[in-house]
């Protein structure tokens, strides 16, 4: 006999007492009172049955090359993974399984998340989010390096001149004193080394 969740309608009438229908041998019967049997299905629901019995879900079917794992866990994770992931729980094990054996992971926690937060521009969502924060990191460090090592370049040819010359960064102005030079035609270092020298002589700075 197989249960079918229904309680008897007749012992609701009778007594009051709710117990379960079971289904066998062709007919329906009250799982305390044998007399209460119905050989005909619309007859049963026509007496307007309840269910009052939760009945266990049929387990699903495993599929094609898989199979189960036992893993002992304490009650509390247990719950806790059914709170957040329902009945998906299953999927969301086997995917972290997954994860692991796939080569060598790191499972970072709440708290190292945190950790993390204080270090990084922003906390980090996932492993492809820190991924990219890491980069964009990176690329900052490579570019301050390129900045720092042109500036070493820099002071070291500024230390490596003799006492008798100086270098002039002229920015701006360097259109402008090749303009100048053109038109007395000298070259851009004579007209330069002549007028810084009556600059000089004229104490214009």
């Amino acid at each position: 006999m197989e249960r079918t969740g229904y309680s008897c309608p007749a012992c609701k009438r009778e007594t009051g007492d709710t117990n379960e229908v079971l289904a066998g041998g062709g007919y329906l019967a009250c799982s305390k009172i044998g007399t209460h049997r119905w050989n005909d299905l619309e007859v049963f629901m026509n007496e307007g049955p309840k269910i009052e019995f939760k009945m266990q879900k049929q387990p699903a079917a495993p599929q094609s090359n898989h199979t189960s794992l036992n893993v002992s866990i304490s009650v509390p994770l247990y719950n806790d993974l059914l709170a957040k992931y329902g009945d998906k729980v299953n999927a969301v094990v086997a995917g972290a399984l997954k994860v692991i054996v796939e080569g060598e992971q790191i499972i970072i926690s709440a708290e190292e998340v945190e950790e993390l937060k204080r270090v990084l521009p922003e906390k980090p969502k996932n492993a492809r989010h820190l991924a990219g924060l890491i980069y964009a990191i990176d690329q900052q460090r490579i570019e301050a390096k390129s900045i720092a090592d042109a500036a070493s370049e820099s002071l070291k040819g500024y230390e490596g001149l003799q006492p008798t010359k100086v270098l002039v960064d002229l920015g701006a102005n360097m259109e402008y004193a090749r303009g100048r030079a053109a038109e007395e035609k000298q070259p851009v270092s004579l007209w330069l080394s002549i007028n810084l020298k009556n600059a000089l002589d004229s104490q214009w700075f």
